[in-house]
């Protein structure tokens, strides 16, 4: 499914490119391979999550419409909390690398600041 989107030839063509290395052509061709993969599990994991997401939503949003039309039966309610409870859990693994990125964007600013900060007291 996935392969099928739009521009995904282009998003692998400029993953390709970007990886550099430096050796025999077999190599090079091994560590290029290994690195797309790696983007390929990535690209994926988002997508599958997304994708996951999605159709919780779509789950929660059919629960919703079906509580507010008429009565509730007791099966009824426990779908609707199971489902909810499911949605919860995806939006907090997709939540997950966000936060990783974060820690290590602020990880590198505060060696930054760090640096500065040492100027100043030697000089």
């Amino acid at each position: 499914m996935w392969l099928k989107a739009e521009g995904f030839g282009e998003l692998v063509k400029a993953w390709w490119q970007s990886k550099e290395f430096r050796g025999n052509p077999s190599f090079v061709l091994e560590k290029k391979l290994q690195a797309l993969k790696g983007d390929l599990k990535n690209a994926i994991e988002r997508y599958l999550a997304h994708v996951s997401s999605q159709r919780a939503l779509e789950k929660i949003k059919f629960w919703d419409s079906k509580e507010r039309n008429g009565p509730w039966y007791e099966e009824d309610k426990s779908h609707h909390f199971i489902v909810k409870d499911e949605f919860s859990h995806l939006a907090i693994r997709e939540e997950i690398p966000w936060r990783r990125k974060s820690r290590v964007l602020r990880l590198k600013e505060g060696n930054k600041n760090t640096e500065i900060s040492v100027l100043n007291i030697e000089g």
